[in-house]
């Protein structure tokens, strides 16, 4: 799996181009089968649904496979921070 829940995450090889890049928040899981997990998430960039019964509307959380997404580290954080320059 490429996220778990509370990553952030960027969209990658969405159907819909513009889809893709969309930073979105892994909320829970959704099912799992052959193909592999679906998540479910939030975004605040509304994306387009591509596929069901709710296909070309605009919405703001939704079902996304785990390969289309890859998550967003951030950067290290170190609990000791030295004032002292070595000499």
């Amino acid at each position: 799996m490429n996220c778990k829940p509370g990553d952030l995450a960027v969209t990658v090889g969405m159907r819909e181009a513009a889809n893709n890049g969309v930073i979105v928040e892994v909320d829970s899981l959704a099912f799992s089968h052959h193909h592999g997990v679906v998540w479910n998430i939030r975004h605040r960039m509304p994306m387009i649904v591509d596929c069901g019964r709710n296909a070309g509307r605009w919405v703001d959380h939704g079902q996304i496979h785990d390969s289309n997404l890859r998550p967003i580290s951030g950067v290290p954080v170190h609990d000791e921070q030295l004032d002292e320059v070595p000499a």
